[in-house]
């Protein structure tokens, strides 16, 4: 019917602005979605559960992670009742509950809920699926961030080869596991391929983003902390926006 057509409309534009990284738009998409579609839906209405997880992410990425983790409980309540242990969608759900964990500083929790999603992915999808992917750069920056750096690495090229495989370059998240990937293979003594990598990641995402965008930020953090370790102080600090001057 119409509501149901306009409502696709809405989930279609929210999932593109979420792949263009434009977090704010695709909330507000996805809101739009979930406000015509809840008053006609039954409680245990199952793509309702989706559109949640899908908004959730654009929460967590805009910092509403009180709101997130109330939509994601929401839609985990739903599918953990009505779908079986390996559905793609509840894989969803816990790859966002891995998500949120990251941002609230919980690795092991956030580590915990992304390798079970893998796993359920792993299990269902080819192994160059899109979704992998995603997943595989979860777990590959908690466990960046836990200093688990060789899986971290495996996880972040793995995922890096097959987005390269389905994404035009240049794209923002293409760039942003590049950064991640370099910060992994510097943790294990590779440097020179990490600045390479590391240098890549953080010009693409400064041309596609901007120097206020958070990614970009991060990636500049990056390579930062790659010149400060190689003793390149003055290249760091003019990365990180600092004077020279004493």
């Amino acid at each position: 019917d119409r509501d149901s057509l306009i409502g696709a409309s809405y989930n279609g534009l929210a999932l593109l602005y979420s792949d263009q990284g434009r977090w704010h738009e695709a909330a507000e998409q996805f809101d739009l979605a979930l406000d015509l579609a809840q008053p006609r839906a039954k409680p245990d209405d199952l793509r309702l559960p989706v559109t949640k997880a899908h908004l959730a992410e654009c929460l967590i990425q805009t910092g509403d992670l009180t709101q997130a983790e109330a939509l994601l409980q929401e839609a985990f309540d739903v599918q953990s009742r009505k779908l079986p242990g390996d559905h793609p969608s509840l894989a969803l759900t816990l790859k966002q509950f891995a998500r949120l964990r990251h941002a609230q500083g919980n690795l092991a929790e956030a580590e915990r809920f992304a390798r079970a999603a893998l796993g359920i992915q792993t299990k269902l999808l080819p192994a160059d699926h899109i979704d992998l992917a995603d997943t595989q750069l979860v777990l590959g920056s908690i466990l960046l961030d836990a200093a688990a750096c060789s899986e971290a690495a495996q996880l972040l090229e793995t995922s890096l080869n097959i987005r390269s495989r389905h994404v035009v370059n240049p794209h923002w998240i293409i760039a942003h596991t590049q950064s991640l990937l370099g910060a992994s293979l510097m943790c294990v003594g590779q440097v020179e391929e990490a600045e390479t990598l590391l240098y890549q990641g953080h010009m693409l995402l400064e041309q596609l983003r901007g120097d206020d965008d958070a990614t970009t930020q991060g990636a500049a953090e990056r390579l930062a902390k790659l010149y400060e370790d190689t003793g390149r102080l003055e290249q760091a600090k003019s990365l990180r926006g600092l004077s020279s001057q004493p």
